[in-house]
């Protein structure tokens, strides 16, 4: 090999060398310095390792979806019932108990024999019934006969607590006596 090229390829290698260095130097200042954005960070405000796992949509669609989502009773307290008015001077209220399910509440303002009807949906068919009577009892029925307190009748629902309504004579017959 002639020594001219071996003087070329030597002059190459020497400038290819001490341009290497330049950069590593320029790198190292622009990083230090704090106009210029640090492209190593993870873009999260966090400053832990970033997790890569966390980021990919198919293997983190559940814990996105926990993360948004926001709990508006952190207490697990049950919210105060809204009462509606219902059919023979009554009121009922819908929400969900702590396992899930519905929960009903009819109150009765002036039923003879009923005082308060609760109703806790154990499918969408039947009902665990809970029937509090103005004498202080509390029958406690399960049933398929209704689809909810709203809609059934205080006959109904001493019906399927097993007992019998109040017939007109009778109610008529203690009106007089009190007189």
């Amino acid at each position: 090999m002639k020594p001219s090229h071996l003087l070329a390829v030597f002059i190459l290698g020497a400038i290819g060398v001490g341009c290497s260095g330049s950069a590593k130097t320029s790198r190292k200042e622009s990083t230090s310095s704090s106009s210029t954005v640090n492209r190593e960070q993870p873009l999260s405000s966090s400053t832990d390792t970033p997790n890569v796992a966390a980021n990919h949509p198919k293997t983190n669609s559940r814990e996105r979806i926990n993360r948004d989502r926001i709990d508006v009773n952190p207490a697990a307290t049950p919210l105060p019932l809204k009462f509606r008015k219902a059919a023979e001077n009554s009121e009922v209220a819908t929400t969900m108990n702590t396992e899930g399910d519905i929960f009903e509440v009819r109150v009765f303002k002036n039923h003879p024999q009923i005082a308060k009807v609760e109703a806790t949906w154990v499918d969408a068919k039947e009902k665990a019934l809970k029937i509090y009577l103005r004498n202080g009892q509390i029958l406690e029925v399960k049933t398929d006969r209704l689809t909810d307190l709203a809609s059934a009748t205080a006959s109904q629902l001493l019906e399927i607590g097993g007992l019998k309504t109040p017939s007109k004579s009778s109610d008529r017959a203690r009106i007089a006596n009190q007189k």
